[in-house]
């Protein structure tokens, strides 16, 4: 028994203050589907472990891999499958009209899902972490945040099928330096997804959520929610000039503008 290595999503629904019944339960209720979709995924065979647990309008995503697979390389490509995943989860609270934010980071931790027991080094960084996030996003930790740009890069180099399909899981904020994740990179390059019981195609997905965010600048008179869909807009607009950029490229200028991004970003 002890510290296993792994991946900690910490992530709070933002605007509990006025929420009602039916909304605190709806939120609930997609945690719980989600940790559902971890129990149907899990094999045997996997990697790793996984667990969610929630509180209120929080919850912990945790991602442990098991000793006996802990190399760098499977390590690095666990940590790919845990992004992609919370990316969908966190689209899926979107298109639901719930911002999210929180922190992301790696290291030593320990649960226990029958006792519902989870601590460790890895647990209170990611809290620590969403206290900064301050914005709806989720900020990574700059340990895995070096370890992700490295490894992306070394994929990238190869000019392999994964520098398409990897995109660009993890951005730079250009206001504060944090890397963050990417939760539309689930939603681009691809003809469509599903979240919950509903398909959507980019830019079906992307009025959605921006009318929704549009509406609550003209329905809020708080500040600081304001400030947040205002970023939340600036991120949506990024977005969508990237996937309109994707269907005006071939895959070699693909692979050449994001090795040119990932450069730019580590020499910042």
């Amino acid at each position: 028994m002890g510290y296993s290595k792994g991946i900690v999503y910490f992530i709070d629904i933002l605007g509990s203050k006025n929420r009602g019944f039916d909304e605190s339960l709806k939120i609930n209720n997609i945690f719980r589907d989600e940790l559902n979709k971890v129990q149907e995924r899990h094999r045997p065979t996997s990697v790793g472990r996984r667990y969610v647990t929630s509180f209120s309008d929080c919850a912990y995503i945790i991602y442990a891999i098991k000793d006996e697979y802990n190399t760098d390389e499977t390590f690095c490509k666990y940590i790919y499958t845990s992004l992609y995943n919370t990316a969908s989860t966190v689209a899926y609270f979107v298109s639901n009209g719930f911002l999210c934010r929180g922190g992301i980071s790696c290291g030593d931790l320990y649960f226990e899902p029958d006792r519902n027991i989870i601590f460790g080094p890895a647990i209170n960084e990611a809290y620590l972490l969403e206290q900064q996030a301050k914005m709806p996003r989720l900020i990574v930790s700059d340990e895995l945040a070096k370890i992700l740009v490295e490894y992306d890069t070394s994929i990238k180099l190869k000019n392999e099928m994964a520098a398409l399909l990897n995109g660009e899981i993890i951005l730079k904020d250009t206001i504060d330096g944090w890397y963050f994740l990417n939760y539309l990179n689930y939603l681009i390059g691809v003809g469509s997804v599903g979240l919950g019981t509903r398909s959507f195609t980019f830019n079906n997905y992307y009025e959605q959520v921006k009318a929704n965010s549009i509406n609550a600048l003209y329905t809020q008179n708080n500040h600081d929610i304001i400030a947040k869909h205002k970023w939340h807009l600036n991120y949506l607009e990024r977005m969508k000039q990237y996937n309109d950029s994707l269907h005006e490229m071939n895959e070699n200028d693909l692979v050449n503008m994001v090795l040119r991004n990932n450069t730019g970003q580590n020499g910042a």
